[in-house]
């Protein structure tokens, strides 16, 4: 098979996890195996990994589905784990912990600190990253400073109106009624104007869980309001990112970088466009590998692998 019929064939046709791994392993050879529950987890770990592994390792990953998936896997395959040919696995915490929800702990499966991977992301050096490096303006300057208060500010503020959102969810996954929280379009619930302030579009909570019902087709009983304000109450006691959905944040971070763009469009001279568009198909792509390592995931993978690099002097302390 030549090479565009290989690549068309790995492109379109299903891969059955289990059978890949299998063809793909030799406990003779160098491998480092890594399962994901999502294809943008790579874009997110996959550069700390390749600095990490040692030279004479190959990197091969797979993507399980979902974080039941990961779990699933492990099961199956985690025996063949060898130091010299590691299998590791990532999952996101959620707020599996707050459910509670119990799973097995295991020396091999990584499991984020926050909310998910979306929150390491999220925050006030990324902003200064963006404003130097995608619109390629000066750091350190009156205007970089103002643009980082401001969106620490704006950042508070959505964490502070989300945690509503939060228990609600909370109240939800502890009756086991599960909705879909993809539906829940998070640009609904807030507007950023163009001082970069942020605004809530719910000043009612009976109107925002009706919102959330109406989208992601569950019920909330009337009588159930006060139970979930108490549910809500308990989660301010976590720091935020421990709690607020990843994704949802990373919907809060876009809006303000667009908000960003078109106060900057209005302000300047001359037009200033940042060198590319962040979008929520390629956002972890381009700031995955611009974030540091959380030190739980530096240690994770320094008890794993024999390192050719030290990453700890890099690591954030997340």
């Amino acid at each position: 098979m030549d090479f565009l019929a290989t690549l068309k064939a790995a492109i379109q046709e299903p891969i059955v996890l289990k059978h890949n791994f299998l063809v793909c392993y030799d406990s003779k050879a160098n491998n480092l195996h890594v399962f994901f529950e999502g294809k943008t987890d790579e874009s997110f770990y996959g550069t700390y990994l390749r600095n990490v592994k040692p030279e004479s390792h190959t990197l091969k990953s797979y993507i399980c589905g979902n974080k039941d998936s990961v779990y699933y896997y492990h099961k199956q395959l985690g025996h063949l784990y060898r130091k010299e040919q590691p299998l590791l696995f990532f999952v996101d915490k959620d707020i599996e912990d707050i459910i509670p929800f119990y799973r097995d702990v295991h020396d091999n499966i990584h499991v984020t600190e926050f909310y998910s991977v979306e929150n390491y992301l999220v925050n006030r050096d990324s902003i200064e990253q963006i404003w130097a490096e995608i619109f390629r303006q000066c750091s350190g300057t009156a205007v970089a400073d103002k643009i980082s208060e401001t969106f620490s500010r704006s950042l508070d503020d959505f964490h502070n109106d989300f945690l509503r959102v939060m228990g609600w969810v909370l109240y939800h996954r502890r009756i086991d009624t599960r909705p879909n929280l993809d539906c829940i379009v998070t640009k609904k619930i807030f507007s950023i104007d163009g001082e970069l302030k942020y605004h809530s579009t719910f000043s009612d909570r009976a109107e925002l869980y009706c919102h959330l019902d109406d989208r992601t087709g569950v019920s909330t009983p009337v009588d159930m309001f006060s139970e979930i304000e108490v549910l809500e109450n308990s989660l301010r006691s976590y720091e935020p990112k421990y709690v607020v959905r990843g994704h949802n944040e990373m919907d809060f971070f876009l809006e303000f970088f667009k908000a960003l763009k078109i106060s900057v469009s209005e302000a300047s001279d001359k037009a200033i466009q940042p060198a590319l568009d962040l979008t929520g198909s390629n956002v972890i792509d381009i700031m995955g590998p611009r974030t540091p390592p959380s030190s739980s995931l530096v240690s994770f993978l320094n008890s794993h692998i024999e390192r050719q690099l030290d990453l700890s002097a890099a690591s954030t302390g997340y």
